[in-house]
């Protein structure tokens, strides 16, 4: 959050009746749901905003607390904004100073085969736990994050990487960054749901039902070429490939189609869960962004691309593949 901001906002509600979260929004180029986290903010600092619905609703504050905008001359007002933005900074000062670095010499928990994660150094490491944690919760914002954007970009993008199960994250969102003055305090990040909290153990059941239909079937032998054969051609029986919003492997186990994306966290989800280690990889194929997995069969790492295996390709005749 930009404080100078939060202030500006403040003397855009003193001088007007009402104002509009889409007003607010244009004003000072933020998004509505950052305008309402700003209107919380007003609100733990004590100001009475006062919100109203309907047609001509808005935010407002009332008329005993509001100071007449004729009160102050332009130069005046422009000293006032000025003394409270220091005021508030000075507040801000002694009350923090910035979330700490994360420890060069962290240790992460182990959580079953996350190659992504091994691929980052402790730091980012540090991240990519914090933001596990709130992913899993599904928090709407996760907070208390060190102001590194390339850092938690690298960490969120590992994230994803590793857990396919997290379904409900789309894999993308926003960081909003605390700053006092020059200086960054803390970030926070919004992550972006596929699937609402209300919806999560409806899709859960779905992939439960498909996963029993899927086990009737594995080798008994417990052999891992074989296994990760079936699990190959499981996909390829079971999935068309489509172009669709997101890379979940929920396109493939309740929709039955999906892009490499959908395709390669399918893989690595069921063979992961088979005890063998599996990643997800991205990079280039054809001059075009694809994925693929890498896992490792009786130690040794291969390849893997049940994408191109699969005979069914959009816009394309079903016999030449994708």
């Amino acid at each position: 959050m930009k404080y100078e901001l939060l202030v500006q906002i403040l003397f855009t509600l003193l001088a007007k009746s009402t104002v509009t979260v889409k007003y607010l929004s244009e004003k000072y180029e933020i998004s509505p749901r950052t305008v309402y986290r700003y209107m919380e903010n007003l609100e733990l600092a004590g100001i009475p905003v006062v919100r109203t619905n309907g047609r001509n609703g808005g935010f407002s504050i009332p008329d005993s607390y509001r100071l007449p905008a004729s009160f102050f001359t332009e130069k005046e007002l422009l000293s006032v904004k000025n003394a409270l933005l220091a005021l508030l900074l000075m507040l801000l000062l002694t009350a923090c100073g910035g979330v700490e670095p994360p420890p060069a010499d962290y240790v992460s928990p182990e959580d079953g085969f996350r190659y992504a994660k091994s691929q980052l150094v402790p730091q980012e490491q540090y991240l990519y736990d914090q933001l596990l944690t709130g992913l899993k919760d599904q928090a709407d914002r996760i907070e208390g994050l060190y102001p590194d954007s390339a850092m938690i970009e690298r960490a969120i993008r590992a994230v994803d990487r590793d857990y396919p199960e997290l379904f409900l994250f789309s894999g993308t969102g926003q960081i909003e960054t605390s700053y006092l003055g020059d200086k960054a305090l803390e970030a926070a990040y919004i992550p972006d749901y596929a699937v609402s909290p209300d919806q999560r153990q409806t899709v859960q059941a779905q992939i439960d039902h498909w996963m029993a239909e899927f086990q009737a079937g594995l080798p008994a032998s417990g052999d891992q070429w074989e296994t990760a054969l079936y699990v190959y051609q499981y996909i390829i029986d079971h999935a068309d490939y489509a172009v669709v919003e997101d890379n979940s492997m929920v396109n493939i186990m309740v929709n039955g189609q999906g892009l490499c994306g959908c395709y390669a966290k399918t893989a690595q989800y069921l063979l992961n869960g088979l005890g063998m280690d599996c990643a997800y990889i991205t990079g280039q194929a054809g001059g075009e962004t694809h994925a693929w997995n890498l896992l490792w069969i009786d130690g040794v790492p291969t390849w893997m691309d049940v994408t191109w295996g699969d005979p069914v390709y959009e816009g394309t005749d079903p016999a030449n593949g994708p």
